[in-house]
């Protein structure tokens, strides 16, 4: 039998959508330095295009490699 402890409860990316954008709005509002915001804009597009390798090397049950 496997278990996972996850965070918070959520169970799903689109359940994390309500306090990342919300933890988002706050440092906007706090006037955070861009730089320091806890998620970058490439923070994002590193993840994306790590969570595409994921699901082409799942497709093709092939190792991939990622630039």
């Amino acid at each position: 039998m496997e278990t996972y402890a996850y965070l918070g409860g959520m169970m799903s990316f689109g359940e994390t959508f309500g306090s990342r954008i919300g933890k988002w709005v706050d440092q906007n509002i706090a006037k955070v330095k861009p730089e320091e915001v806890d998620a970058s804009g490439q923070d994002a597009l590193q993840v994306q295009t790590i969570i595409e390798g994921v699901i082409q090397s799942w497709q093709n049950d092939q190792i991939v490699t990622l630039e």
